[in-house]
């Protein structure tokens, strides 16, 4: 852990480098109109954000990991970005010529984060035990090399390709595995068209008076109010695409986009048909709003994964199977208990 820390390692000299050119544009930014030569320092305040910060990146923490310099493109938006905030309106020349030099390095890091996403989608669809948000995890984390962002962004790729699945689509259920939906009995489908119809009538009402307040302010609730809109539908969507699955080995726990799991189906010690008497803390629920019908009691504890990276570890799992009989049976627990 010291030796990680050791301020020997090159990784840990970024973040300063970083705040110290941040703080001084901020600090030189807001005091140009005092200096003899405001538009040289514009100039250099610039070339720091857009150049260095990036540059620095790229030497001190890319290069040892294996980055591609287009890694660090995103540090040079930022770096305009900030420019722009930080320069007063009259001594913002360096920017369109800045801006126009940043546009075939975008152009370059969208085409790049394209051709790596196609790659590991097309290796994932060799492989029929992954669904898409799992394909879209793996081809995430390979592209950015980090599980946290790579849950993040895997996410908000998945809602859109729920959200707009072909109509007819068939469920995920790999060769050797047996589905069981959990999206009819809990009413999952209306509980959503309600909510739709509450964000629609209620969205419209405050975007009217929020507009005559702040017009800007007005269409960014609108937009939150559409996302999660598009967020319900897509998480529907995935409940249906993604049942709950058992193999011979494994149970498969899927709850739309908000939990994941899996664990040995000889872990499940008994589906019970009524709520256990434990903290709520101590269970997980993966039936949205209304409660589940059947609770799965594990012997080992089950690490599930929840939205945005969130982790939880459990050995009580609700869930409303539309077939219940059958899928007791599939656990080898006949009746529910």
């Amino acid at each position: 852990m010291i030796r990680a820390l050791s301020l020997r390692s090159p990784a840990l000299w970024f973040p300063a480098l970083a705040l110290s050119v941040y703080g001084f544009a901020a600090w030189v930014g807001g005091r140009l109109a005092h200096w003899d030569e405001p538009d040289i320092l514009a100039w250099a305040i610039t070339l720091d954000l857009v150049i260095t910060v990036p540059l620095g990146f790229h030497l001190l923490v890319g290069r040892g990991r294996g980055y591609p310099i287009l890694r660090s493109v995103p540090l040079a938006i930022l770096g305009f970005v900030i420019a722009r905030l930080v320069l007063p309106a009259e001594h913002r020349s360096p920017l369109p010529v800045v801006e126009m030099l940043l546009f075939p390095l975008e152009l370059a890091l969208i085409s790049w984060v394209v051709l790596r996403m196609r790659r590991a989608w097309r290796s994932g669809a060799a492989v029929d035990t992954r669904d898409s948000l799992e394909r879209l995890h793996a081809a995430t984390t390979e592209l950015t090399g980090s599980p946290r962002l790579a849950e993040l962004l895997a996410l908000e790729l998945a809602v859109f390709r729920y959200t707009f699945a072909r109509r007819g689509e068939a469920p995920h259920v790999p060769a050797g595995a047996r589905g069981f939906s959990t999206h009819v009995e809990s009413g999952h489908g209306g509980i959503v068209f309600g909510f739709l119809l509450l964000l629609g009538i209620e969205g419209f009402a405050v975007h009217m008076l929020l507009a005559h307040w702040s017009g800007p302010v007005a269409w960014i609730f609108t937009l939150s109010t559409v996302y999660a809109a598009l967020w319900m539908i897509g998480d529907w969507r995935a409940t249906v695409l993604r049942p709950v699955l058992v193999d011979d080995d494994t149970l498969h726990l899927r709850a739309g986009l908000r939990w994941r799991g899996r664990t040995p189906r000889g872990n499940v010690v008994a589906v019970h048909d009524t709520d256990p008497e434990v903290p709520k803390k101590e269970r997980i629920d993966l039936v949205l709003l209304s409660g589940p019908t059947r609770w799965l009691e594990l012997r080992d504890p089950v690490p599930l994964t929840g939205p945005f990276g969130i982790r939880r570890t459990t050995r009580w799992v609700g869930l409303s199977p539309d077939d219940p009989a059958r899928f007791a049976a599939a656990l080898g627990e006949g009746d529910p208990r």
